[in-house]
């Protein structure tokens, strides 16, 4: 009892020393002095396959493969920053299905989604990667921004009617209450629908401070020749 009353004391005496002392740099952490450590920040990674098998990377590193049925492919523990994701297709040919690649900045308590369809090459390849960013400004409403890889495409939220965007890019706020639905669809490719949040409640909270971003890959219809 006499030690810890005595550590305590020592403790106390320091803060004040540090309150009104130049050594205004010490930084006291008291979980540490009590050898507690505090969590590490991290994030995490879902993925999806929309057909065949897939081998998961993250920074070169092969964590596992995903099927259709057995998605998603979870890995729960991702730290915090920018981590290059990779897929690729398992097959017995060399060569025959195009490498996703893609750099993506990692964010605390939030997970990076990806569902995707690898092709032959990139044009008959499809899917979409699904990330939070911070919001530049924490005042305003959280946004959805879309990126694809086709002009004229028409962005469809929910029940809305579709909007054709002339550029590459949508944007358009979104509140964090519900679900939401996307649908992309432009003649001569493929269409995508997927679910943009989290299902749970306590899930999509944690998102109040960040902005929804996807990226978009419709897959390319050949034209039949007669």
């Amino acid at each position: 009892m006499k030690r810890f009353v005595t550590f305590v004391f020592i403790i106390f005496i320091c803060i004040l020393l540090a309150l009104w002392s130049p050594w205004l740099y010490w930084k006291f952490d008291l979980i540490s002095l009590f050898g507690v450590k505090k969590p590490e920040p991290i994030s995490g990674l879902q993925v999806f396959s929309l057909s065949g098998e897939m081998e998961v990377f993250l920074d070169n590193k092969s964590y596992g493969k995903v099927k259709v049925e057995t998605s998603p492919f979870i890995l729960d523990k991702v730290s915090v920053g920018e981590h290059l994701i990779g897929l690729k297709r398992v097959s017995n040919i060399k060569g025959a299905y195009w490498d996703f690649n893609k750099l993506i900045t990692f964010e605390e308590g939030t997970n990076a989604v990806l569902s995707y369809n690898l092709g032959p090459s990139i044009e008959f390849s499809e899917g979409e990667v699904i990330y939070a960013i911070k919001k530049p400004d924490l005042t305003k409403a959280n946004q959805l921004n879309i990126n694809t890889n086709i002009i004229e495409a028409n962005i469809q939220l929910d029940n809305s009617q579709p909007q054709k965007i002339n550029a590459k890019f949508f944007n358009q706020s979104i509140s964090l209450d519900t679900q939401h639905k996307v649908k992309i669809s432009r003649q001569g490719f493929e269409s995508l629908d997927f679910t943009v949040l989290p299902e749970s409640n306590d899930d999509r909270n944690k998102l109040k401070d960040y902005d929804i971003n996807i990226d978009a890959q419709l897959l390319y219809q050949p034209v039949e020749v007669n």
